[in-house]
């Protein structure tokens, strides 16, 4: 039954969206909600297949050519788009695309088994189909945005786009050219029948899932110059499946690593050569106790570390210049870790759970500290925030119980909701003045029984994310020219207050920092 009604209401959003639709010739076409002489090629049904809206499209249907305009009950309308899921797991095997058609979306024609040629007709300012590639090109851009079993990718392709040739059931092979960046997401998915992918010196990027669920896969290799790789890229396939290709537990191509088994324990000491890491690669591997990480290492993925909870040391080479959200998440046993200089931003959730961290080195040219960072960092006891640091964000320092003190910088521009909410030094009763919380020169928060008329005290530069939220009772507050920045939501819901003078000093203030109140606001 829920899977029911989740279908009708997806089928009621695609409605809601694409407008009125009608049948002309072999294809099915829904009306622009905002240009009535426009329409999209639509897939024929929606049915549900594994308990998600699929298609089951234009079964009967070989080539198509794609008129430029229609006509429909005595109306011309141009054909300018291909909606999503348009061709999806059709027995298409060619199609032509006229120069009209401005709009293809990524998943169009996922899992179209039998399609082999592909032709964008000349004259399209928007996709191309050169040198006979039987693929569709975003031309500005160079993106391949759909392949099929034969296609070739031409040189000057700069981007394998998301779920490119996902289901292609038929491919057998593919090379990525030099002067390729990027494979994104899903790129290659479930493309059942693909034995062989080369990857040429030039691409930096292979995203996520890229090849899962390609069944068949035994060989792919990757140049050196590949920096990140997302997470399961080999998941499911013969490769990842072949235990010979696991050397000590771990699982690499060429000089990569891709996963490391659960069971690898003590020290690891990664190979000079290698180059990338990829994304949830020691996920789970709970009895790892240090990693020393190559001195080639740029980026640090998303979850890489996660969840290693015998995890004491690690070594983070100076080259490092991006670590993903999660990267050290629940990492309980690590008490101490020093970043490279390389490091602007710390990202969400980054080293949220390490309960045992008593020590963080944050690099100088840090730029900002994301959304619940450090969240529950319960032995973290000090932290000096650099002077470039822009941006704390919510919840950043969240229950970190053992945090007495902390010292900001002077450049901070926004402070999200609970940052420091459940530290020692929130907690502490004497570091509230009046009921209201300063760090350094920033209003951190106030408690929401305060009333009456608040002053801010002079020198402040900085009004929190939430700060004055709910203050019902409060019923005006004097801003004084040293604030630069007020937060989102600082006063909202103040009842009680009917105006609010913003010095003209102040430069940064969002749009919701005042929201559902009738209160005059004055600069």
């Amino acid at each position: 039954m829920k899977k029911i009604i989740i279908f009708i209401l997806f089928l009621t959003a695609l409605h809601t969206l694409k407008g009125e639709s009608f049948k002309c010739g072999e294809l099915h076409y829904s009306i622009n909600k905002f240009d009535k002489s426009a329409v999209e090629v639509m897939c024929s049904d929606y049915s549900v297949f594994s308990g998600y809206p699929s298609t089951r499209n234009y079964s009967k249907l070989t080539s198509v050519i794609i008129p430029s305009s229609v006509v429909h009950n005595n109306k011309t309308y141009r054909v300018v788009g291909i909606a999503e899921h348009a061709f999806e797991a059709s027995t298409l095997s060619s199609i032509v695309i006229p120069h009209s058609v401005g709009r293809i979306a990524s998943n169009a024609f996922n899992y179209c088994d039998s399609l082999k040629f592909i032709v964008v007709k000349k004259g399209n300012p928007v996709y191309d189909s050169r040198n006979n590639c039987n693929a569709i090109i975003e031309t500005e851009s160079n993106k391949l945005i759909v392949g099929c079993r034969s296609t070739i990718i031409p040189d000057g392709v700069k981007q394998v786009g998301r779920e490119s040739f996902r289901g292609c059931g038929l491919l057998k092979s593919i090379v990525i050219p030099k002067g390729t960046i990027c494979i994104a997401d899903k790129a290659f998915q479930d493309c059942s029948s693909l034995v062989s992918v080369v990857v040429m010196d030039g691409v930096e990027t292979v995203g996520s899932n890229v090849f899962l669920g390609c069944e068949s896969l035994t060989s792919l290799s990757l140049p050196n110059s590949v920096k990140i790789i997302g997470e399961n890229i080999l998941a499911l396939t013969a490769l990842y499946a072949n235990e010979s290709n696991w050397k000590d537990g771990v699982l690499r191509v060429n000089n990569h690593v891709i996963r490391v088994k659960k069971s690898l324990s003590g020290d690891y000491v990664m190979p000079t050569t290698i180059r990338s890491v990829a994304s949830c690669a020691f996920l789970g591997c709970s009895s790892i106790t240090s990693i020393t990480l190559s001195e080639h290492i740029v980026n640090i993925g998303s979850s890489t570390f996660s969840c290693c909870s015998a995890l004491k040391n690690v070594y983070i080479p100076d080259g490092v210049k991006q670590i993903g959200s999660f990267a050290f998440m629940d990492c309980t046993s690590l008490r101490e870790i020093k970043l490279p200089k390389g490091i602007s931003e710390i990202d969400e959730g980054c080293f949220m759970g390490c309960s045992s961290l008593e020590s963080i080195t944050l690099p100088v040219n840090l730029y900002s500290i994301n959304k619940e960072a450090f969240l529950e960092c319960s032995s973290l006891s000090q932290v000096k925030v650099p002077e470039y640091v822009k941006i704390i964000g919510v919840r950043a320092f969240c229950a970190c119980s053992s945090l007495d003190v902390i010292t900001l910088g002077e450049n901070i521009k926004r402070i999200g909701e609970s940052a420091f909410y459940g530290t020692c030094f929130y907690n502490t009763a004497s570091n509230w003045q009046d009921g209201v919380l300063y760090i350094d020169d920033y209003l951190i928060e106030a408690k929401r029984w305060i009333k009456g008329r608040y002053i801010i005290r002079e020198g402040t530069r900085l009004i929190a994310d939430d700060a004055f939220y709910a203050c019902e009772s409060l019923k005006s507050v004097s801003i004084p020219k040293s604030v630069k920045s007020i937060g989102e939501y600082a006063f909202c819901h103040c009842a009680s207050m009917d105006t609010l003078i913003v010095p003209q000093t102040v430069i940064w203030v969002p749009k919701r920092v005042f929201s559902n109140e009738p209160m005059e606001v004055l600069f």
